[in-house]
Formats: structure tokens, sequence, C-alpha cells
């Protein structure tokens, strides 16, 4: 007898409350038993004909006696010939401004594929509760339309909400608050069918499932949620605090909607296994997970966040290991445009932000982004360990600070990834890299890089790799940091400094070594000057040695452009502009140094202050010799504190063929040129 039923028990209501059951419907019997079990006979119920609805019950449910667990069940059965109603339309209604409690059961349609119609759209908010016999209140398995409004459900432990494997389910101005499925995926909705969904103005609070704790979406397509749609304080045993979808041939659109405080162990508000994402004007906040704080994109099509009308906002998100607020695994396609903005997310590994880690998709194209103030070990902002990047649009790195490596950037793929020239870095920090830390693949940067700052090395750029190479083309200047490379480190890789757009400027960094450039010892760290026109290192300062740029033993310092070092110190060190451990680095081309010095605090200490333009200091001996024109060296009023204005060798033999060295360069000994220990400098 049991084909479409909801089952449900009044709270007493207030006086003059009605509730309308109307159809229209040809044929088929309306009824009601005030005892609701699995063998309802036709004994227990009262009858009613659908061709004489609208039924009235104020007098069935004042007639109702309460126990402990009171339940009336209300049904509807259709004739055999389902062909002669095509549509069949219920709706329940209050008729008065009382809300009431209703104790809602499972609905199945499965048997009745002609009801096209079924509507429950009370004029004000009513309650279903879950009896402890059902994990669902309603199960939709029938290609109708169900339109659900205006509802409040209630759940426990043990208990769902609905299921939907075929129609179209619309629900407006639901709730669904403490369903509670620790063995089942979606623990207020799941949907493994079906077509064009839609939740609007809809609030989930406090869920719980396997997988899914609000949604859980297996298949089905055209998915959206538009409106004001809530998630709060759902979770997850495994996947997805507020969502999972894994259907391939969805298309989930979310439109915003608000997710505060979910969690699970990946993807703290979103897990998507399956096909394409759409997030537009949507706030993501205070999720948490083990991987992707917020979002967690494993694998799919194309995903896309979009700010229209307002913005995407990620605040305060947080991951144990990678991506604070979204963590990318694959995916065909990923794109962000309009103003997305992450604020205060922290990661405890990898992007405090993003974390990046789909080497098999299409490059990435991450526009019009604002990242502030993000948090993580590697990558303050965004870590990219897979694939290729494109940062554009006017993307905002800023106020990233106490990273360890990388504040606003790290860069550890074989793929490339390009930061245009209308990207901004401002104060970031960290004690490796205080924009980007790198370990392979080829970095591009075309913007100009200021305001960076490391704690230990390379204010702006930390390189670490042996399959690393790093192409600079814009101006460098502001940079600091605390021991090494003020603006570069390269510990192992190859950076190519250009001046592919107008002239190169290096300018006003520092450090204790290497105010703008510090080179590792090793064989594998160098550093490559091109250009077509002059490229230029002004007023850098290091405190010990190497004003502009410092070299360690086997690292190799390359000029293909014309270079001019200008105003460089060495504060309390040697080397005002170079210091090279060995004679045999010193590179050739066309270089000018005007006005750099090597200075020093302390009066006593020959040491120090040797050098204005360039020190030598390695105690390896050996002849080098500079032959013009390939040595086209100038020099131009530097100045040693002791000795070598110009020049400082302390062991190597320097053989300077054909030079002029007429410009006065000034030292307390050797204005010009000067040694000490075994070396000789040959004019």
């Amino acid at each position: 007898m049991l084909a479409l039923g909801l089952v449900v028990a009044f709270s007493l209501p207030a006086a003059g409350t009605e509730f309308v059951i109307a159809s229209n419907a040809s044929s088929g019997d309306l009824w009601w038993s005030e005892t609701y079990s699995d063998d309802v006979t036709s004994e227990d119920v009262t009858e009613y004909h659908l061709t004489d609805a609208p039924y009235r019950f104020t007098t069935i449910i004042d007639a109702l006696e309460f126990a402990n667990n009171p339940a009336a069940y209300l049904g509807l059965e259709l004739t055999d010939s389902p062909s002669s109603f095509p549509t069949v339309e219920i709706t329940l209604e209050a008729s008065d401004s009382q809300t009431t409690s209703i104790i809602g059961g499972e609905i199945s349609m499965s048997n009745y594929q002609n009801v096209t119609n079924f509507e429950i759209a009370p004029s004000n908010v009513h309650t279903l509760y879950t009896p402890d016999s059902s994990t669902r209140h309603f199960v939709f398995d029938s290609s109708a339309t169900v339109n659900l409004e205006n509802l409040i459900f209630e759940g426990n432990s043990g208990t769902g909400g609905v299921e939907i494997a075929l129609g179209t389910v619309n629900f407006d101005t639901v709730t669904f608050q403490n369903m509670n499925l620790s063995g089942s995926p979606g623990g207020a909705v799941s949907i493994s069918g079906g077509t064009n969904h839609s939740f609007t103005d809809c609030t989930f609070t406090s869920n719980y499932a396997a997988n899914g704790g609000a949604v859980y979406i297996s298949g089905g397509s055209g998915i959206s949620f538009t409106g004001t749609n809530t998630f709060t304080s759902n979770s997850a045993g495994t996947n997805g605090g507020a969502i999972v979808s894994t259907s391939s041939a969805l298309t989930l659109e979310i439109e915003g909607a608000i997710f505060e405080n979910n969690g699970a162990q990946q993807g703290g508000a979103i897990m998507i296994g399956g096909g394409s994402l759409s997030v537009t004007d949507s706030s993501f906040i205070t999720n948490s997970a083990d991987i992707g704080g917020a979002i967690h994109l494993y694998r799919g099509n194309n995903f896309k966040f979009t700010a229209s009308s307002a913005k995407n906002t990620f605040q305060g998100n947080t991951a144990t290991t990678d991506g604070g607020a979204i963590y990318v695994a694959g995916g065909s396609s990923l794109e962000f445009s309009g103003e997305n903005e992450f604020d205060d997310n922290t990661a405890g590994d990898n992007g405090g932000a993003i974390a990046y880690n789909a080497s098999t998709a299409s490059t990435p194209e991450f526009s019009g982004i604002i990242f502030n103030n993000n948090h993580a070990v590697n990558g303050g902002a965004v870590a990219i360990l897979a694939g290729s990047a494109n940062f554009a649009g006017d993307t905002v790195f800023s106020q990233h600070v106490n990273i360890t490596n990388g504040g606003a950037l790290y860069v550890a793929t074989n793929g490339t990834v390009n930061i245009a020239d209308e990207v901004t870095f401002t104060n970031n920090s960290a004690t490796n890299g205080g924009i980007v830390y790198a370990t392979n693949g080829t970095l591009n940067l075309y913007g100009d890089l200021t305001d960076g700052i490391s704690t230990s090395n390379g204010g702006v750029l930390y390189a670490d790799g042996t399959n690393l190479t790093v192409n600079v083309y814009g101006a460098i200047r502001n940079n600091s940091a605390a021991d090494c490379g003020g603006a570069i480190y390269i510990n192992n890789g190859i950076v190519n400094i250009s001046n592919s757009s107008g002239d190169a400027q290096i300018e006003f960094n520092k450090a204790d070594y290497g105010g703008a450039i510090y080179l590792a010892e090793s064989n594998r760290a160098r550093v490559n000057i091109n250009g077509d026109s002059v490229v230029t290192f002004a007023g850098n300062s290091a405190v010990t040695g190497g004003g502009a740029i410092y070299a360690g033993l086997n690292s190799r310092v390359i000029f293909n452009a014309e270079i001019l070092f200008n105003n460089n110190r060495a504060t309390n060190g040697n080397g005002g502009a170079l210091w090279l451990a060995t004679s045999s680095q010193i590179p050739s081309g066309t270089v000018t140094f005007n006005e750099n010095a090597a200075e020093r605090t302390d009066d006593n200490d020959d040491t120090l202050g040797n050098g204005g333009a360039i020190y030598i200091g390695s105690t390896t001996s050996g002849t080098v010799t500079l032959t013009y024109p390939t040595y086209n060296y100038s020099f131009t009023d530097n100045e040693a504190f002791a000795y070598g204005g110009a020049l400082y060798t302390l062991s190597s033999d320097i053989v300077f063929d054909s030079f002029d060295i007429s410009t006065p360069n000034v030292a307390r000994v050797g204005g010009g040129f000067a040694s000490s220990g075994t070396g000789r400098v040959t004019l």
C-alpha cells in the first residue's frame, strides 16, 4: 500500500492552525494513520479521495494523542494506472503565522514515475525531525520535480536529510542541522542522480558524515547554490567538511555562499574529485583540514574562482600540511578572475594560501588576487610544487612575515613559473628568500622586486636547485638580508639578470655579505648579467664583503652586457663592488667602477677596508692575465680605507695587459692596485 508517504507528528498547534493537503490528481487516495509502522494496513488509516481535495486537518491534529514519541503517517496512494494522472501536486501549508514542528520520514517515489511535481511549501518555517527508525527524511528516486521550501530538517545520531537519485529537487530557504551519518556520505543531502538541483538561501549547520558533512554528490548534473547559502560547523570524517563532489559529469556552481568553521581531513569546506567547479562571490572563513584548509581540488575538469558583484574571500583557513586555503592536486584548468582575496590563511608545510601540485593540468592563471598576511613554512602565500603557473593581472603579495622559505612564493616544480611585471610584492619576509625560494624548474621574474626582507639569506630570491634557472627582467631595489645576498642568494642554480625592457637597475640592497648578490661556494652557482644596454649596480652595501656581489669559491659571475658599479659599499669589510674568491673568477666584459668604497670602523684591523672596487680574497695562488679589450675595465674615484683603491688581491698574481689606469683612485696603500701575502699586480 505504501507508495508515497510523509511521516508527520505535530506539536500541539495554536488555535486556528490548519494544514491543507491539496492535489490536482484526478484519482487516488490520500490517507493518514495515528501510528507509524512499515506494515500499515487499511484498518489503520483514514482515507480521503483526491478528487475532493483540498483537506483541512485541524480536527485530525487536535485529536492526536501524544505519547513519548508521537507520530502519525500521512500518505498518498495512487491508482494502478499512473498514466491517467500525469501530474500530482501536493502542497502542505499552514493557514496562520504559527510555526509548527513536523517530524518527517521517508518519501519514496520510485514506483510512480509520473508524479511530476511534489511540493512542501508552508507559508512559514516548519521543522522536520527524523524518527529513530529512519536514516533519511526524504528519498527521491523518480523523475519528479520536487520543491521544498521554508523547512528545517532537524537530525540526531544516525539520521540524515534528503537523498536524491532521480528527478529535480529545488531547495528554497531550507535549513539542515545536526544530521549525523557516521557510516554514510552526505549528512544533510546525498545526490547520486537527477538534473538541475538547486539550493537557494539554505542553511547547513553542524551536520556530520563520513564524507561530505553537509552535501555529498556522486552523480547528477547542473547543481547550483545561489542566493546566500550558509555552511557552518559541518564536518566529515575524511573528505569535504561541507561538500564533496565526485561526479565527473557535474558542473557545480556556487555563488554568494558562506563557508565558516567547517572541517575534514581533506578539504575543510569542499573536496572536488570530479567534474567542474565555479565559485563566485563567496566567503571561506576559518575552515580547517589536514590538506586544503578550505578547498581540496583533487581531480576534475575546470575550476573557476570569479568575483562578480562582490569578491571571493578566503580568511583564517588552516591546513596542518599543504594549502592553508586551497590545495590543487589535479584538474584540467584553474582560473582566477576578478578580485579574489586570501588573508591570514595558514599551512603547516607548503602554501599558506594555495599549494598547487598538479603536474598534468594546463597552466593556471593567478590573476587579480590579493594575498595578505598568510603563513607557511614554505611559501607564505603560494607554493608551486608541480606543473607550471602564471601570476598576472595586478596580483598583490603583501605582509607575509616570519616564513622559513619564500615569504611570498615557494617554487619546487620542474615546470615554468611566470611572474608578470604588474605583480606587486610589498613587505614580505622570510628566513631564506624574502619573496621567492626556488629549488627547481624555470622561474621568470618580469616585474620589479622590492622590499623583500630575509632574516638570513636572499632578500628577494633564494636559489637552490641543480636544475633551476631563474630569469630576472625587472629592477631589484630596497631589499635586505641579515646574512648573505641582500637581493639574491644562489646556493645552486643559474640566475640570469637581463635588461630586455631597458636599463636594469639593481640598487639600494643590503646584507652582511653580498649587498645585492651572493654566490655560495659551489661550481653550480652562477649568475649571468645579460643585456643590450647598461646594467647598473648602484647604492648597494654589505657590511663585511662585496658591496654589490660576493662570489664564493668555484662560483661564476659572467658579464654579457655593459656593467656599471656605482657607489656600492663594503661598510666594514672588503670589496666595495665585488668580492671574488679567486682571480680566475674575474668576469670579462666592459665594466665601469665608479665611486665604490671599502670602509672599516676599526682603524687597527688591516684585514678590512681593502679593495675599493674589487677584492680577491682566496689564499689560492695563481696568475691571471687581464687583456684589453676582453677585459675592458674602467676605475674612477674608488676608495679603500687600507689597500687598493681600485683592486686588492690577497695571493693571486694579476697581470693587466694594455690597461689605461690613469684615473685616480684612493687608498692608504696602493691608490690604484695593491696586493699582500704572495699576490702580485703587474701593469
